[in-house]
C-alpha cells in the first residue's frame, strides 16, 4: 500500500514537474509547429539530439507518446494534440503575467500613494507630481494631506509610501528616514494693494503686526511663535490657521492679513503676479524633504518618485 501510495506520489510529481517546465512546453509546441526536430532544433537554439532527448523525457513522465513519425518528420499524436493546445494556453498565461509583473517595474503598473505635510504645501507638490504623472501615464496615484504627525504614521501603517514637506521633525519617528531636497524659503505675502506695501522700507515687525496666515501643523505654530520673539513682540498664534491654499489666498484678498508661504519661485508664478511676496524678508528656511519607512522597500514608483523629486527644477 505504501509503495503504491509513493509511486503514485511520484507520478503526480514528475507530471507536475512538466507542466511547470515552460522550456520544455515551449520545445514540445515548437517541434508540433514546424513538423521537424530538425527545423525545431534551429528555432530552439538546442541541438537535435538534445531536443529528441527532451521529447523523449516529457513521454516517459507522461506515459504517452505525444509524437508519431511521418516520412518527412513528426505529428502530434491525439493526446500530443490535447497536450499542445493546453501548452499554448499555460504559455501565453505565463507571458501574459511576466509582462503584468514587469509593468510594476517599468511603472506600467501599480499605484502611488503620497502623503504631503504640512498640507499647506500641497501647491509645491501639484508641479512635481504633473511632472512626474506626465512621464508615467499609466501609473495611478493618490495624494493625502494632513499634519505631520498624520503623515508620518500613515507612512508606519503604509498608509502612503512617501511623504513629500517639512522633515525637520524626523529624528522624532525612529521608523521614518527622509531625503532632502534642501531648503526651502518661506515668505510674506499680501494682497497687492496692502497697508504695508506703501511703506517704503518694510520690516518684519511692520508686517507681524497684522493678522498671520500659516499651516495648522504645531511645528509651523511654533516656529511663528519664534518669528514673535526674535522681533521683541509678545508670542501670538496665528489669527488664520488654514491647510488649504486657495482658501489662504481667498483670506489674503480679503483682510489685511499677510501668509507664510514658500517663495513665489516654488509655488508657481500665478502667486507673483496676483499678490505681493515680500521677496526681501525672509520669515524662515524649511527642510524639504521626502520620507519614508525604514522597515519597508521603497516600490520601483516609489523610487522613480523619489529619483524625479531629487533632479526635479523646483524654480519655474
Amino acid at each position: 500500500m505504501w509503495l503504491y501510495l509513493y509511486l503514485a506520489h511520484e507520478k503526480v510529481y514528475s507530471v507536475s514537474t512538466i507542466i511547470t517546465d515552460l522550456r520544455k512546453l515551449r520545445q514540445i509546441v515548437v517541434i508540433s509547429q514546424v513538423g521537424t526536430l530538425t527545423a525545431a532544433s534551429q528555432i530552439l537554439a538546442v541541438t537535435q539530439p538534445a531536443l529528441t532527448k527532451s521529447v523523449a523525457n516529457v513521454e516517459s513522465m507522461l506515459g504517452t507518446k505525444l509524437f508519431t513519425r511521418v516520412p518527412h518528420g513528426v505529428r502530434l499524436t491525439e493526446a500530443g494534440e490535447e497536450f499542445v493546445s493546453g501548452a499554448k494556453r499555460m504559455l501565453a498565461d505565463a507571458e501574459d503575467l511576466a509582462e503584468r509583473v514587469q509593468g510594476y517595474q517599468k511603472l506600467w503598473r501599480g499605484r502611488l500613494r503620497i502623503g504631503v505635510a504640512p498640507l499647506a504645501y500641497h501647491p509645491l507638490l501639484d508641479r512635481l507630481v504633473g511632472s512626474f504623472a506626465k512621464e508615467n501615464p499609466a501609473l495611478a496615484m493618490e495624494m493625502h494631506g494632513g499634519t505631520i504627525e498624520e503623515i508620518y504614521s500613515l507612512l508606519e501603517g503604509r498608509g502612503v509610501e512617501i511623504a513629500l514637506g517639512w522633515t525637520d521633525a524626523v529624528e522624532e519617528w525612529p521608523d521614518v528616514r527622509s531625503q532632502s531636497l534642501g531648503r526651502l524659503d518661506m515668505l510674506y505675502m499680501a494682497r497687492r494693494k496692502h497697508p504695508a506695501t506703501n511703506l517704503k522700507s518694510v520690516t518684519e515687525v511692520d508686517l507681524l503686526q497684522y493678522p498671520v496666515v500659516s499651516p495648522s501643523d504645531p511645528l509651523t505654530s511654533a516656529t511663528l511663535t519664534g518669528l514673535y520673539v526674535r522681533n521683541g513682540l509678545p508670542p501670538r498664534t496665528a489669527q488664520y490657521q488654514c491647510d488649504d491654499f486657495e482658501t489662504t489666498k481667498r483670506i489674503v484678498r480679503s483682510t489685511d492679513a499677510v501668509a507664510l508661504v514658500l517663495s513665489a519661485g516654488k509655488m508657481g508664478n500665478s502667486v507673483g503676479r496676483e499678490f505681493h511676496v515680500f521677496d526681501q524678508l525672509h520669515a524662515l528656511q524649511v527642510n524639504m524633504g521626502i520620507a519614508y519607512a525604514k522597515s519597508q522597500p521603497l516600490s520601483p514608483a516609489s523610487q522613480a518618485f523619489c529619483d524625479h523629486a531629487m533632479s526635479f527644477e523646483w524654480v519655474s
